[in-house]
């Protein structure tokens, strides 16, 4: 069957191939399809009827009211990559990315491409930039200069296997992941980052692929979404998925709610084209379509537990400031800078910036290390805590010793501490060796302790010892 569907593609794009390359286009999909078949359920669900999800849109509830014309919509759920590392991949070939740029690099590498290098070339390009800018790994010397940017595209364009059409440069997944592990093991990364996939042949597996995007953005990492066919620009095309949405939809007339999920894409078309796309996630009931997710995996971790700070700090309640010394693991310690943070009861950290005179919380780290991912686990206190308008940031120091907003989210998004705390994931530049967990309140009053927030739990996890204790910064003053 694999034969005659690579006999059956090979003649629909005009060339023929060979068994070798047969194999590489599918990159294994002989197993691939055994697994299917197996996963393949006794009913028929309502999906592959014809309609062609490949066409993409700018704005979804202009789209969603088009579609639904009976329906009104709510976003229930956004998520994108930068909700964990502060970035989102760019456009390849957009403002962050000149197509020029492209171009130069494509005049100046081997590749035969008249198409503009290829879309599975372009959404590599856009994979390594992003790890590039988010966590300052050496796929690029430097994301914001232009010779960096050239070299980068340059060496993907002489990397990667693509095959010319009359009408396109085309890149199979097989070619597609082995020249990405290639660029991937060329800047000595491939213990830290890597690619894994999933394909269908038959279009069963649309839970699944939504599952894997939702799973991967969570963690701060696109995958890259490779369709066969469909007549819109998701058709044929290889694009860096890095967000995706949720909206329900309710029809007054008949009280029916509807549920559309939706993906956000990175299409890389160059200068011209949109930063980026929506399209439905029904797509993801096509047939022969693939799925290349990236993982990164930090090489060791620390436990930060509310019971070894509750021993350490020497006053346990909101301070004015504080720094201790909070032992983690036997010879190691972190060194802690904290501002109205506190243990006030056991197996809570607790920070209560609501307070006249303050408006301010804080605990900052300092473990010795590089600090490449932090988890968290945070939720409110309670009702009545006055945080309606708190805004929780996570920092780094800079090399110059100045605080970078990384990430920002509003306190009224946890949940409540008797409903279990809500698991926050942060993925940080690779020099990062000091982190702080801010929480403000623009309008502190009264004399209690409130606008609290609990920190449950966090973890650090860390790729190398590589740099020394730095100086911990009090509160704003160097100590």
């Amino acid at each position: 069957m694999i034969a005659d569907l690579v006999l059956a593609i090979s003649g629909l794009l005009g060339f023929s191939v060979s068994e070798q390359e047969a194999v590489e286009i599918f990159d294994g999909l002989a197993q691939d399809e055994q697994s299917e078949i197996e996963e393949m359920p006794s009913y028929s669900p309502q999906i592959n009827t014809g309609e062609d999800y490949t066409y993409g849109f700018f704005n979804p509830l202009l789209q969603l009211e088009n579609d639904y014309e009976d329906y009104s919509w709510e976003l229930q759920e956004s998520r994108e990559v930068a909700d964990v590392s502060n970035f989102n991949p760019v456009n390849i070939g957009g403002l962050y990315f000149p197509e020029s740029e492209v171009i130069s690099a494509l005049d100046a590498s081997t590749s035969q491409s008249n198409h503009g290098g290829g879309c599975g070339p372009r959404a590599i390009i856009g994979i390594c930039d992003y790890f590039s800018r988010a966590m300052s790994y050496g796929f690029e010397t430097n994301p914001s200069s232009s010779t960096s940017r050239i070299a980068l595209a340059t060496e993907v364009f002489n990397t990667v296997t693509t095959h010319e059409t009359s009408s396109a440069t085309l890149t199979y997944v097989g070619g597609f992941r082995r020249g990405f592990d290639d660029i991937v093991s060329n800047h000595s990364l491939s213990s830290l980052i890597c690619q894994t996939k999933m394909y269908s042949v038959f279009g069963w597996r649309e839970n699944g692929f939504w599952a894997n995007i939702v799973a991967n953005i969570s963690e701060g990492m696109p995958v890259t979404l490779s369709t066969y066919d469909g007549a819109g620009d998701f058709g044929g095309h290889y694009s860096n998925i890095f967000g995706y949405e949720i909206w329900q939809g309710f029809n007054s007339t008949t009280n029916e709610q509807i549920t559309k999920k939706l993906l956000k894409a990175k299409m890389n078309w160059g200068s011209s084209g949109n930063p980026f796309e929506y399209c439905y996630a029904d797509i993801l009931g096509r047939k022969i379509i693939g799925l290349i997710s990236y993982h990164y995996t930090p090489t060791g971790s620390y436990d930060f537990s509310p019971s070894a700070a509750q021993t350490a700090f020497s006053n346990p309640i909101y301070p004015s400031s504080d720094t201790s010394n909070v032992v983690i693991a036997a010879g190691h310690g972190w060194l802690t800078n904290r501002l109205r943070c506190g243990v006030p009861e056991a197996g809570k950290i607790v920070f209560s910036p609501n307070k006249t005179g303050f408006g301010d919380s804080y605990l900052t780290i300092n473990p010795g290390h590089t600090i490449n991912e932090l988890e968290l686990g945070l939720s409110a206190y309670g009702f009545n805590e006055g945080f309606g308008y708190e805004t929780i940031q996570i920092q780094y120091l800079k090399q110059y010793g100045t605080w970078e907003n990384h990430v920002s989210f509003m306190a009224t998004t946890l949940p409540l501490y008797s409903d279990g705390p809500q698991s926050k994931l942060f993925l940080f530049p690779n020099t990062t060796i000091q982190i702080r967990v801010r929480i403000i309140h623009p309008s502190p009053m009264g004399n209690d302790d409130s606008g609290r927030v609990v920190l449950s739990a966090m973890t650090v996890h860390y790729v190398g010892f590589d740099y020394p204790y730095p100086v911990l910064e009090n509160g704003g003053e160097t100590l």
